[in-house]
């Protein structure tokens, strides 16, 4: 019988190896973004591969994660044509009429129009 631990395989690179990706699956498990229903898997292949040296084996270690993918809520966009550039824009709805102006938008525009250059010798 065998007297391996896998402390020791690969000096102790395949043991952190598993640590970490066991580190990644319980930070998945306590992200709210994700459905803590679901399940995680770690699953690590050992292959043994005998070479032509005599009592010689290519050991290849292997680990494969599976986490629990980020939740997705659907949402609303409005697609329109802006009436200054003629451009199809592109924004998500906030319950707000489609065509009203919002408070932002009239904001954002006195503050391009209040950074215009004013030339001070010409006036």
């Amino acid at each position: 019988m065998a007297n391996i631990k896998l402390d020791d395989l690969q000096g102790g690179v395949l043991a952190e190896q598993v640590n970490y990706e066991l580190q990644r699956v319980f930070d998945n498990i306590k992200d709210p973004n994700v459905d803590e229903g679901k399940t995680r898997q770690i699953t690590i292949t050992l292959k043994f591969k005998p070479t032509k040296t005599e009592g010689m084996v290519e050991f290849t270690p292997s680990i494969k994660t599976t986490l629990a993918p980020p939740t997705s809520e659907p949402t609303m966009m409005i697609v329109e044509k802006d009436f200054h550039s003629g451009k199809v824009v592109a924004k998500e709805y906030n319950n707000q009429v489609k065509g009203q102006v919002s408070m932002n938008e009239i904001l954002d525009a006195t503050e391009k129009e209040n950074r215009k250059v004013v030339d001070l010798l010409a006036k």
